[in-house]
Protein backbone atom coordinates (compact mmCIF):
# COMPACT_ATOMS: atom_id res chain seq x y z
CA UNK A 1 0.00 0.00 0.00
CA UNK A 2 1.29 3.47 -0.94
CA UNK A 3 -0.62 5.55 1.62
CA UNK A 4 0.81 7.55 4.56
CA UNK A 5 0.64 4.57 6.91
CA UNK A 6 2.98 2.56 4.71
CA UNK A 7 5.48 5.41 4.44
CA UNK A 8 6.21 5.32 8.16
CA UNK A 9 7.54 1.75 8.02
CA UNK A 10 11.02 2.56 6.72
CA UNK A 11 11.79 5.30 9.30
CA UNK A 12 10.62 3.05 12.10
CA UNK A 13 12.78 0.20 10.86
CA UNK A 14 15.73 2.57 10.57
CA UNK A 15 15.21 3.84 14.10
CA UNK A 16 15.04 0.30 15.46
CA UNK A 17 18.21 -0.64 13.59
CA UNK A 18 20.03 2.42 14.91
CA UNK A 19 18.88 1.65 18.44
CA UNK A 20 20.06 -1.95 18.12
CA UNK A 21 23.44 -0.80 16.78
CA UNK A 22 23.90 1.61 19.70
CA UNK A 23 22.95 -1.09 22.18
CA UNK A 24 25.40 -3.58 20.67
CA UNK A 25 28.14 -0.94 20.67
CA UNK A 26 27.57 -0.18 24.35
CA UNK A 27 27.42 -3.85 25.35
CA UNK A 28 30.48 -4.70 23.24
CA UNK A 29 32.46 -1.83 24.74
CA UNK A 30 31.40 -2.86 28.25
CA UNK A 31 32.52 -6.44 27.60
CA UNK A 32 35.93 -5.28 26.40
CA UNK A 33 36.26 -3.08 29.49
CA UNK A 34 35.31 -6.05 31.65
CA UNK A 35 38.00 -8.08 29.90
CA UNK A 36 40.66 -5.51 30.77
CA UNK A 37 39.38 -5.51 34.35
CA UNK A 38 39.76 -9.29 34.52
CA UNK A 39 43.30 -8.94 33.16
CA UNK A 40 44.15 -6.44 35.90
CA UNK A 41 42.66 -8.72 38.56
CA UNK A 42 44.64 -11.69 37.25
CA UNK A 43 47.86 -9.71 37.29
CA UNK A 44 47.21 -8.56 40.86
CA UNK A 45 46.51 -12.14 41.97
CA UNK A 46 49.80 -13.36 40.50
CA UNK A 47 51.77 -10.55 42.13
CA UNK A 48 50.24 -11.10 45.56
CA UNK A 49 50.04 -14.88 45.51
CA UNK A 50 53.36 -15.68 43.88
CA UNK A 51 53.58 -19.23 42.64
CA UNK A 52 50.93 -20.71 44.94
CA UNK A 53 48.68 -23.15 43.03
CA UNK A 54 45.46 -21.44 44.13
CA UNK A 55 46.74 -18.06 42.96
CA UNK A 56 47.79 -19.51 39.63
CA UNK A 57 44.39 -21.10 39.14
CA UNK A 58 42.52 -17.91 39.99
CA UNK A 59 44.74 -15.98 37.59
CA UNK A 60 44.00 -18.60 34.95
CA UNK A 61 40.26 -18.11 35.43
CA UNK A 62 40.74 -14.37 35.04
CA UNK A 63 42.65 -14.94 31.80
CA UNK A 64 39.86 -17.10 30.39
CA UNK A 65 37.32 -14.44 31.37
CA UNK A 66 39.46 -11.93 29.47
CA UNK A 67 39.42 -14.16 26.39
CA UNK A 68 35.65 -14.69 26.56
CA UNK A 69 34.89 -11.00 27.07
CA UNK A 70 37.22 -10.07 24.20
CA UNK A 71 35.54 -12.56 21.87
CA UNK A 72 31.98 -11.60 22.77
CA UNK A 73 32.67 -7.87 22.85
CA UNK A 74 34.69 -8.00 19.64
CA UNK A 75 31.90 -9.88 17.87
CA UNK A 76 29.33 -7.26 18.87
CA UNK A 77 31.56 -4.40 17.72
CA UNK A 78 32.49 -6.13 14.46
CA UNK A 79 28.86 -6.79 13.59
CA UNK A 80 27.43 -8.92 10.77
CA UNK A 81 29.44 -7.05 8.13
CA UNK A 82 32.67 -8.64 9.39
CA UNK A 83 31.16 -11.67 11.13
CA UNK A 84 28.17 -12.81 9.07
CA UNK A 85 27.95 -16.01 11.13
CA UNK A 86 28.92 -14.39 14.43
CA UNK A 87 31.10 -16.65 16.56
CA UNK A 88 29.23 -19.73 15.27
CA UNK A 89 27.74 -20.34 18.71
CA UNK A 90 25.26 -22.79 17.30
CA UNK A 91 24.49 -26.47 17.53
CA UNK A 92 27.17 -28.52 15.71
CA UNK A 93 26.14 -29.98 12.36
CA UNK A 94 27.55 -33.37 13.24
CA UNK A 95 26.06 -36.55 14.63
CA UNK A 96 26.79 -37.36 18.29
CA UNK A 97 28.98 -40.27 17.15
CA UNK A 98 31.15 -37.95 15.09
CA UNK A 99 31.44 -35.47 17.95
CA UNK A 100 32.62 -38.29 20.21
CA UNK A 101 35.16 -39.44 17.59
CA UNK A 102 36.51 -35.91 17.23
CA UNK A 103 36.93 -35.61 20.99
CA UNK A 104 38.67 -38.99 21.17
CA UNK A 105 40.95 -38.03 18.28
CA UNK A 106 41.90 -34.81 20.03
CA UNK A 107 42.74 -36.68 23.24
CA UNK A 108 44.94 -39.05 21.22
CA UNK A 109 46.69 -36.15 19.47
CA UNK A 110 47.28 -34.32 22.74
CA UNK A 111 48.71 -37.42 24.40
CA UNK A 112 50.95 -38.09 21.40
CA UNK A 113 52.44 -34.62 21.78
CA UNK A 114 52.82 -35.11 25.53
CA UNK A 115 54.72 -38.37 25.05
CA UNK A 116 56.89 -36.77 22.37
CA UNK A 117 57.81 -33.85 24.64
CA UNK A 118 58.63 -36.26 27.47
CA UNK A 119 60.78 -38.32 25.11
CA UNK A 120 62.93 -35.30 24.28
CA UNK A 121 62.95 -34.14 27.93
CA UNK A 122 60.93 -30.97 27.30
CA UNK A 123 57.73 -31.85 29.14
CA UNK A 124 59.38 -30.98 32.46
CA UNK A 125 60.05 -27.36 31.46
CA UNK A 126 58.02 -24.19 31.10
CA UNK A 127 54.27 -23.81 31.46
CA UNK A 128 53.53 -27.49 30.88
CA UNK A 129 55.61 -28.44 33.91
CA UNK A 130 53.84 -25.70 35.88
CA UNK A 131 50.46 -27.13 34.93
CA UNK A 132 51.57 -30.59 36.03
CA UNK A 133 52.74 -29.17 39.34
CA UNK A 134 49.43 -27.40 39.94
CA UNK A 135 47.37 -30.51 39.15
CA UNK A 136 49.56 -32.61 41.46
CA UNK A 137 49.17 -30.05 44.27
CA UNK A 138 45.36 -29.92 44.05
CA UNK A 139 44.25 -33.42 44.92
CA UNK A 140 41.06 -32.82 46.94
CA UNK A 141 38.59 -30.28 48.28
CA UNK A 142 38.03 -26.74 46.94
CA UNK A 143 41.46 -26.54 45.24
CA UNK A 144 40.56 -29.63 43.20
CA UNK A 145 37.27 -28.03 42.11
CA UNK A 146 39.13 -24.84 41.25
CA UNK A 147 41.59 -26.81 39.11
CA UNK A 148 38.66 -28.54 37.40
CA UNK A 149 37.18 -25.15 36.51
CA UNK A 150 40.37 -23.23 35.67
CA UNK A 151 42.22 -25.94 33.73
CA UNK A 152 39.45 -28.32 32.71
CA UNK A 153 36.43 -26.25 31.70
CA UNK A 154 37.29 -22.56 31.42
CA UNK A 155 39.79 -22.86 28.51
CA UNK A 156 37.21 -24.81 26.52
CA UNK A 157 35.03 -21.70 26.57
CA UNK A 158 37.39 -18.72 26.80
CA UNK A 159 40.07 -19.89 24.38
CA UNK A 160 37.64 -21.41 21.90
CA UNK A 161 35.38 -18.35 21.76
CA UNK A 162 38.42 -16.17 21.07
CA UNK A 163 40.51 -18.29 18.72
CA UNK A 164 38.10 -20.66 16.94
CA UNK A 165 35.31 -18.11 17.26
CA UNK A 166 36.47 -14.53 16.78
CA UNK A 167 39.92 -14.96 15.19
CA UNK A 168 39.02 -17.82 12.85
CA UNK A 169 35.76 -16.24 11.72
CA UNK A 170 37.39 -12.86 11.08
CA UNK A 171 40.09 -14.59 9.04
CA UNK A 172 37.40 -16.36 6.99
CA UNK A 173 36.42 -12.98 5.55
CA UNK A 174 39.72 -12.90 3.65
CA UNK A 175 40.93 -16.49 3.51
CA UNK A 176 39.74 -19.95 2.66
CA UNK A 177 39.00 -22.36 5.49
CA UNK A 178 42.56 -23.74 5.60
CA UNK A 179 44.06 -20.25 5.81
CA UNK A 180 41.68 -19.20 8.57
CA UNK A 181 42.50 -22.33 10.57
CA UNK A 182 46.21 -21.60 10.16
CA UNK A 183 45.79 -18.00 11.35
CA UNK A 184 43.78 -19.01 14.42
CA UNK A 185 46.34 -21.72 15.24
CA UNK A 186 49.23 -19.27 15.02
CA UNK A 187 47.40 -16.85 17.33
CA UNK A 188 46.60 -19.71 19.71
CA UNK A 189 50.28 -20.70 19.80
CA UNK A 190 51.46 -17.12 20.28
CA UNK A 191 49.26 -16.45 23.30
CA UNK A 192 50.86 -19.33 25.23
CA UNK A 193 54.21 -17.49 25.21
CA UNK A 194 56.30 -20.59 25.85
CA UNK A 195 58.96 -22.15 23.57
CA UNK A 196 57.71 -25.67 24.36
CA UNK A 197 53.99 -25.17 24.90
CA UNK A 198 53.49 -22.87 21.89
CA UNK A 199 54.51 -25.38 19.16
CA UNK A 200 52.30 -28.03 20.78
CA UNK A 201 49.46 -25.51 21.00
CA UNK A 202 49.88 -24.76 17.29
CA UNK A 203 49.40 -28.42 16.36
CA UNK A 204 46.42 -28.76 18.68
CA UNK A 205 45.04 -25.50 17.27
CA UNK A 206 45.06 -27.00 13.78
CA UNK A 207 42.96 -29.90 15.05
CA UNK A 208 40.56 -27.66 16.97
CA UNK A 209 40.17 -25.26 14.05
CA UNK A 210 39.38 -28.15 11.73
CA UNK A 211 36.88 -29.55 14.22
CA UNK A 212 35.13 -26.18 14.48
CA UNK A 213 34.99 -25.95 10.69
CA UNK A 214 33.65 -29.47 10.24
CA UNK A 215 30.90 -28.88 12.78
CA UNK A 216 30.26 -25.28 11.63
CA UNK A 217 30.20 -24.50 15.35
CA UNK A 218 32.67 -23.25 17.94
CA UNK A 219 31.15 -25.75 20.39
CA UNK A 220 32.67 -28.64 18.42
CA UNK A 221 36.14 -27.37 19.29
CA UNK A 222 35.03 -26.57 22.84
CA UNK A 223 33.89 -30.17 23.32
CA UNK A 224 37.26 -31.56 22.15
CA UNK A 225 39.24 -29.06 24.23
CA UNK A 226 37.15 -29.60 27.34
CA UNK A 227 37.23 -33.40 27.13
CA UNK A 228 41.02 -33.44 26.93
CA UNK A 229 41.58 -30.92 29.72
CA UNK A 230 39.03 -32.46 32.08
CA UNK A 231 40.65 -35.87 31.66
CA UNK A 232 44.03 -34.32 32.43
CA UNK A 233 42.71 -32.90 35.71
CA UNK A 234 40.35 -35.64 36.86
CA UNK A 235 42.42 -38.62 35.75
CA UNK A 236 46.08 -37.59 35.90
CA UNK A 237 46.99 -41.25 36.20
CA UNK A 238 46.30 -41.49 32.45
CA UNK A 239 49.81 -40.10 32.04
CA UNK A 240 51.32 -43.59 31.78
CA UNK A 241 55.01 -43.99 32.51
CA UNK A 242 56.18 -45.10 29.06
CA UNK A 243 59.67 -46.61 28.67
CA UNK A 244 61.87 -44.53 26.34
CA UNK A 245 62.40 -47.44 23.95
CA UNK A 246 58.64 -47.74 23.28
CA UNK A 247 57.87 -44.00 23.31
CA UNK A 248 58.34 -43.51 19.53
CA UNK A 249 55.79 -46.24 18.86
CA UNK A 250 53.34 -44.58 21.28
CA UNK A 251 53.81 -41.22 19.58
CA UNK A 252 53.26 -42.72 16.14
CA UNK A 253 50.27 -44.78 17.23
CA UNK A 254 48.48 -42.04 19.13
CA UNK A 255 49.24 -39.46 16.44
CA UNK A 256 47.99 -41.77 13.69
CA UNK A 257 44.83 -42.48 15.67
CA UNK A 258 44.15 -38.76 16.01
CA UNK A 259 44.65 -38.13 12.29
CA UNK A 260 42.54 -41.14 11.28
CA UNK A 261 39.66 -40.20 13.57
CA UNK A 262 39.68 -36.62 12.33
CA UNK A 263 39.87 -37.81 8.73
CA UNK A 264 37.00 -40.26 9.14
CA UNK A 265 34.72 -37.54 10.49
CA UNK A 266 35.79 -35.15 7.73
CA UNK A 267 35.04 -37.74 5.07
CA UNK A 268 31.52 -38.33 6.40
CA UNK A 269 30.85 -34.63 6.97
CA UNK A 270 31.71 -33.81 3.35
CA UNK A 271 29.89 -36.76 1.79
CA UNK A 272 26.98 -35.69 -0.47
CA UNK A 273 23.74 -35.54 1.46
CA UNK A 274 25.33 -36.20 4.84
CA UNK A 275 26.50 -34.10 7.79
CA UNK A 276 27.81 -30.57 7.78
CA UNK A 277 29.42 -30.70 4.38
CA UNK A 278 26.07 -30.71 2.54
CA UNK A 279 24.45 -27.95 4.61
CA UNK A 280 24.41 -24.38 3.30
CA UNK A 281 27.39 -22.60 4.82
CA UNK A 282 28.97 -25.86 5.99
CA UNK A 283 32.54 -27.00 5.28
CA UNK A 284 32.04 -28.06 1.68
CA UNK A 285 30.30 -24.79 0.84
CA UNK A 286 33.02 -22.68 2.44
CA UNK A 287 35.99 -24.10 0.58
Amino acid sequence: MDGPAASTGAPRDGAREASRARREFLVGTALLAAGFAFAAVGSAIVQRGGGAPTSQLLAGLAAQALFACTALGGALLAGPALLPHGLRMRRPRLAPRDLALLALGFVCTSHALSVLLSLVSLRETGTLAELDRIVAATTAGPPRLLAFLAIGLAPAFGEELLFRGLVQELARRRLRAAGAILVSSLAFAAVHLDPVHSPAAFVLGLYLGTAAWLGASVWTAALCHGANNVLGVVLPQLAIDIPPDTAPAWVAGLGAAGVLLLGSVARRARAPGRGAGHCPGGPAASL
